[in-house]
């Protein structure tokens, strides 16, 4: 509340602004957009003028040194509050650059991960037009989540078709990638075909991370077919640029 907490809230925006665009399977609108909305907006109406599925919103109170960020996540197509988490901390005892970077990180890893509220509610409720490549990489997660060999077979042939469509699309050349290891280590839906899974894997993987350095996702399936060749120290100094990337 007050003057102080509005400066506590645009640092923190700021900071939301640097963390969510690492996650490369979302898109975020900026300060501007978000500045040009009332603040009580209605969620129908950023879901028909930006074409939003999700609203993430919160405030600052600030009490002497101790701080309360209130953040909630909501879904423009329901209005249903998907994710809601109160964070306390103490400006006497931490920098108030470190508190807002840590909740800022926090969040964004709550909403935003592959296996996070974004994906969760996607998954379960997909927008009627998403049956393109954006489902492939939906369908993806969830196939992680129960790794079961007849949606692999499904997933699979989906990604395929994708970077057929779309030859740069880093993210789901990596997600290939993971899903050509899967026919190797979990002998899932092996293709009668010459090359080796393991191969198409390493193909896939370099693909990824030659299309876009620093994808997450396409460092973290390079990690993944390079530790499963045995290539540990590589895939190590791979995993440290994933990190450093997010």
């Amino acid at each position: 509340d007050g003057p102080q907490a509005e400066l506590y809230t645009t640092g923190l925006t700021e900071e939301l602004l640097t963390a969510l665009p690492r996650f490369k399977e979302i898109k975020v609108f900026g300060r501007e957009t978000s500045k040009s909305l009332p603040p009580e907006v209605e969620t129908s109406r950023i879901r028909g003028e930006l074409g939003a599925r999700f609203l993430l919103a919160g405030g600052v109170r600030v009490s002497g040194s101790r701080v309360r960020v209130t953040a909630r996540l909501l879904d423009t197509q329901t209005d249903e509050i998907l994710w809601s988490q109160t964070y306390d901390d103490d400006i006497g005892v931490r920098d108030l650059f470190t508190i807002q970077s840590d909740v800022a990180n926090k969040v964004a890893t709550a909403v935003a991960q592959p296996y996070g509220i974004m994906a969760q509610a996607d998954v379960s409720n997909p927008p009627p037009d998403d049956l393109g490549s954006y489902g492939c990489t939906l369908s993806f997660y969830a196939y992680r989540a129960e790794l079961s060999i007849e949606r692999h077979g499904e997933v699979r042939n989906c990604l395929e078709s994708a970077v057929a469509r779309y030859p740069s699309f880093a993210t789901a050349w990596a997600m290939l990638s993971i899903l050509y290891l899967d026919e190797d280590r979990f002998r899932f839906n092996r293709k009668p075909i010459s090359s080796e899974p393991i191969d198409r894997s390493f193909q896939a993987a370099r693909r990824a991370v030659q299309l876009d350095p620093g994808n997450t996702r396409a460092l973290q399936a390079l990690m993944t077919v390079l530790f499963f060749s045995q290539r540990v120290s590589e895939a190590l100094q791979v995993g440290e640029r994933a990190l450093a990337t997010n």
